[in-house]
């Protein structure tokens, strides 16, 4: 049992910390005067510091005393037998070393010792896995999210949250990097540009433990922001898990009216047995996004009067993004055709799967006015007096399919279905459409030593939406378990997304009719686990390309647009020290519309090493992020999406996060400089990436994350 009573403390004194009222004003860490936060955040990091170097030392102690007796080569071996020490990378205990030599035995004193960095970072009594790795050993294709173990490492670790946002954490992400990837086919409202702020059904996580666990990530600062991530999951008897996730994200921001309030609840569950296989997931969101529509001015950043930065125009001093989601999802599979092999086991040759999704959205964009005319369109109702716009979204898909398993020919694998999608949208006043699509789709590949695979996807009914496809070919080699090479290909022609063609609110309206956007891409990738390395390059063309324009409407281009993206990452370790590095490089024609930076660099360097008898683990360095000056695309935050515009460049700025972070056991803790060089490496320079979207200023934030087994 780890530290079971230790869960409780940590999760009440977070409920205590919440319940903190703030009243007045302070000049401590420009909090309000009364504020409990910096004694609750002193209290909090003292706690775990002194309860972990408590524990540290007593084992340490403990470790001096056990080998303080080795006067003989017999009491050293009787000391570690009682340590119950695990194997070593040879498969030997430590224990069972009796026969090595009095002088090889003194040399690997150090190593006798109760060693809390001995054992793996990624723990195996909890295994947690991504919706493809849950189906059935066999059944269907699942590259990429593979199970593993509870990573309490620190690779990282600091790196909690996305760092292309529009500056605040829980803020929409900044589509930086070109993904070359269709809309998911059938009916699509259009991209919500969440990050990982909220998981869906693609990202939830779902486990299988030997034990009941408990575990969670906290991350905060002097300036009212918290991160709280927190989940819980055991088994009920041997076929059964269930568990439970809480994440919240709270920050005021730098800023006037930037405030971020994001609260997610998910329960996931799943079941294995011989004949039958379940999972099923729930997730229920409120999102709250408090809008100014970025700064009133780019001279002002530089401006001296403003360094306080709550006192700097802003465009929207009171509007408010709003976004409720409830879904539920369950996907089984029904095993058959059990057959006997050379080795006398049954394996099943088919599969019956069936999955539905029901899940229902609602978005609501306010500002209680009075409304601003140089930063809205001509409003279309209520004189200029106020703005409320919202939208409903309700879905329900069904997906029928049939498969292989263990096929009597080991280079053919299928898999074909049918999908069933209902989707109701709402506009009140405006909109109130139904869509009812029919989607077939059919897979053929291999997971040998050859790979391939061929898979398509079309509606075959459904509306306006009829005749939308997606098709893709792949072929690979993967000579053993760490190299693997790719060649693949796509192809898509599908309508654009719903809020290029309608869009009805009280500063904004359009009603078009787009033509089919095509996509096609051709894509070289290799991955080399043992030298820690990978390489992609991608060509891609697109046809009738969409987009919102510098006026802020829909627009489509019609000549075809050609990009073409390399990414190289590698990892380099020279004995303590360590560079993970990213470097993309993506090129576009300066007439197409789409704005990305031509190179992007992601780097972090730092120094490992154990301490305290190698009962700690630390590791310092630092996170560099830089791109290259490119026409950054504005935000308009009454419809949630991006928009071109060719007047100003943003970047050749380098976000430079120094950390120092720390493990002992399953307990791992962070303290972190963001932008550390804000104001200072260079003062004359815009941070941000879209237009009049500042990031924030230097700040200092401190996470811990711990894991708990019974």
């Amino acid at each position: 049992m780890i530290y079971g009573s230790g869960a409780r403390v940590c999760l009440y004194i977070y409920w205590k910390r919440s319940r903190l009222n703030y009243i007045g004003k302070s000049t401590i860490f420009n909090l309000p005067v009364g504020s409990k936060r910096p004694i609750a955040f002193l209290l909090l990091f003292t706690g775990f510091l002194a309860f972990a170097g408590a524990r540290g030392m007593a084992q340490t102690l403990q470790g001096v005393k056990d080998t303080a007796h080795t006067g003989s080569v017999n009491a050293a071996n009787g000391a570690v037998k009682t340590l119950k020490a695990p194997p070593d990378s040879t498969g030997a205990s430590i224990a069972g070393k009796k026969k090595m030599s009095r002088g090889k035995q003194r040399k690997d004193k150090t190593a006798e010792l109760p060693d809390t960095t001995r054992s793996k970072t990624r723990h195996r009594l909890t295994t947690e896995y991504y919706e493809p790795a849950m189906q059935p050993s066999g059944a269907g294709y699942s590259p990429g999210k593979v199970p593993h173990g509870i990573d309490t490492g620190l690779d990282n670790f600091e790196v909690y949250t996305d760092q292309y946002t529009l500056g605040n954490t829980g803020s929409p992400v900044v589509p930086l990097i070109f993904q070359g990837q269709p809309d998911p086919l059938g009916f699509f409202y259009g991209n919500q540009y969440l990050g990982t702020s909220f998981c869906n059904d693609s990202s939830i996580k779902y486990y299988n433990s030997r034990a009941p666990y408990l575990g969670f990530l906290y991350v905060s600062d002097p300036k009212i922001q918290e991160f709280f991530d927190m989940w819980y999951t055991q088994n009920i008897g041997r076929k059964l898990n269930v568990s439970f996730g809480f994440r919240r994200i709270r920050d005021e921001g730098f800023y006037t009216n930037q405030g971020t309030n994001l609260n997610q609840v998910t329960l996931t569950g799943n079941y294995h047995s011989r004949h039958y296989v379940a999972f099923a997931n729930f997730i229920y969101d409120v999102f709250e996004l408090h809008q100014n529509g970025g700064i009133a001015a780019d001279s002002d950043f530089f401006n001296p009067n403003y360094s306080n930065r709550q006192a700097m125009p802003v465009n929207l001093n009171s509007a408010i993004y709003m976004m409720r989601q409830m879904s539920f999802h369950l996907k089984q599979y029904f095993l058959f055709g059990y057959r006997r092999t050379d080795s006398a086991e049954k394996k099943p040759r088919f599969y019956l799967s069936h999955s539905i999704t029901l899940s229902r959205q609602s978005i609501a964009y306010s500002d209680p006015g009075p409304l601003d005319s140089l930063f809205y369109h001509n409003p279309y109702f209520n004189s200029g007096l106020l703005t409320y716009d919202s939208l409903h979204i309700s879905q329900i898909i069904n997906d029928v399919s049939i498969g292989s398993m263990n096929p009597a020919s080991p280079f053919l694998h299928w898999q074909a279905g049918i999908t069933n999608q209902w989707a109701h949208i709402i506009i009140p006043g405006h909109v109130d459409s139904i869509f009812s699509l029919n989607i077939v789709h059919a897979c053929l590949y291999d997971t040998g030593k050859y790979l391939y695979r061929v898979q398509g996807s079309g509606i075959a009914e459904g509306r306006s939406l009829t005749g939308d496809f997606q098709g893709s070919a792949q072929i690979g080699f993967a000579p053993d378990s760490l190299h693997t090479f790719w060649l693949k290909g796509s192809n898509s022609s599908e309508h654009p997304a719903f809020i290029y063609n309608e869009y009805y609110g009280n500063n904004f309206q359009w009603q078009n009719n787009f033509n089919k956007t095509g996509m096609s891409s051709l894509a070289l990738i290799y991955n080399d686990a043992k030298w820690k390395l990978n390489f992609m390059i991608q060509a891609t063309d697109i046809s009738n390309m969409t987009y919102f324009g510098a006026n802020q409407m829909p627009a489509q281009y019609s000549k075809p647009v050609q990009v073409l993206a390399a990414q190289f990452g590698k990892v380099f370790s020279v004995g303590k020290w360590g560079w993970k590095t990213v470097e993309i490089y993506q090129y576009v024609p300066d007439s197409a519309p789409l704005h990305v930076p031509q190179f992007v660099s992601v780097n972090s360097i730092y120094y490992q090493n154990y301490l305290f008898h190698r009962h700690l683990l630390m590791r310092m360095g630092v996170d560099v992020y830089f791109n290259t000056a490119f026409y950054a695309d504005g935000y308009m935050p009454v419809y949630n999406q991006y928009y071109l515009q060719n007047e100003t460049k943003i970047g050749n700025y380098a976000c430079i996060d120094p950390f120092i972070s720390f493990r002992i056991k399953t307990f791992r803790l962070f303290l972190k400089f963001e932008n550390a060089g804000a104001g200072l490496l260079q003062p004359n320079l815009f941070y941000g990436y879209a237009d009049n979207y500042p990031i924030n200023d230097m700040v200092m934030r401190f996470g811990l994350s711990w894991d708990f087994w019974n």
